[in-house]
């Protein structure tokens, strides 16, 4: 029963560090954010412009595609098939 209990204080230990660590990191961003926010928010904005073109360009190459495969269905010939009743030679 001891050692249980020493292993289940040795996890919750771990955790609280886990979490202690997390926070501070959380904290030290914040206190970054803080400190310039305009640099933050250019970083932000600038993303997300980033993130719109590569959007529209991907939307452009999809539509591309789906005009040349389009255009590659009218022109492939459909062939005849038979549809006859199948026959053995034998």
């Amino acid at each position: 029963m001891k050692n249980l209990s020493t292993i289940l204080a040795s996890v919750s230990l771990a955790l609280n560090a886990a979490f202690g660590v997390g926070a501070y990191v959380v904290y030290e961003k914040a206190k970054e954010i803080l400190g310039d926010p305009k640099s933050f928010v250019t970083e932000v904005v600038k993303e997300q412009l980033k993130a719109k073109a590569e959007a529209k360009v991907q939307a452009t190459i999809d539509e591309k595609k789906a005009e040349a495969k389009e255009a590659l269905k009218s022109k492939l010939p459909i062939p005849k098939l038979n549809t006859g009743k199948f026959q053995l030679p034998f």
